[in-house]
């Protein structure tokens, strides 16, 4: 069994307050205040495996019988934030335009792995050697329905429930050797 935790932030420099906004200037190529959004990046990997092997000399040569499986589930989200909610553009001290985002959001990709495998090593002779197996591997992925709260900038743009992916495509692979 295996367990891993990660957390990759990138968050807003010491002295940014949840007021400060993003200022870019596009002509000028300058970028003042807060940076254009925080991000944190929570996943974790939880694994189970098993494995065994099985050894019978004297039938039509010696049997080296390996067999077992992993199971596995991964979690990735990806956690945004706009300070107010806005990015505010210039281009050459003018005011161009604002960004509107409707955070703050979290989408989460979430995977499911499979995997069983047999194998033999068939010592037929002293100088032959056969190598036969067969495993199979299911990979299912998910992306659960995503939910934003209403925005704090614009309050007359309703808050979005963005119906999930579901299951996607499942990817099935079986390999022989």
């Amino acid at each position: 069994m295996g367990w891993n935790k990660i957390v990759f932030p990138l968050s807003y420099q010491a002295g940014v307050t949840p007021t400060t906004l993003n200022v870019q200037d596009i002509a000028n190529s300058t970028e003042t205040g807060a940076a254009p959004y925080q991000f944190a990046n929570p996943a974790w990997v939880l694994k189970w495996s098993a494995g065994g092997s099985w050894y019978k000399g004297n039938f039509h040569g010696t049997h080296n019988i390996q067999f077992g499986f992993e199971w596995g589930k991964s979690y990735n989200f990806y956690i945004y934030n706009v300070n107010q909610g806005i990015n505010v553009q210039f281009n050459g001290g003018v005011p161009s335009k604002v960004l509107a985002f409707n955070t703050p959001t979290t989408q989460k990709n979430i995977f499911t792995t499979r995997v069983f495998y047999l194998q033999d090593t068939w010592s037929i002779k002293r100088r032959l050697t056969l190598n036969v197996g067969l495993r199979t591997t299911t990979l299912i992925p998910t992306t659960p329905r995503k939910t934003a709260t209403q925005m704090k900038t614009f309050l007359t743009v309703s808050s979005s429930d963005v119906c999930g992916l579901g299951d996607l495509v499942d990817w099935n692979t079986v390999s022989r050797a």
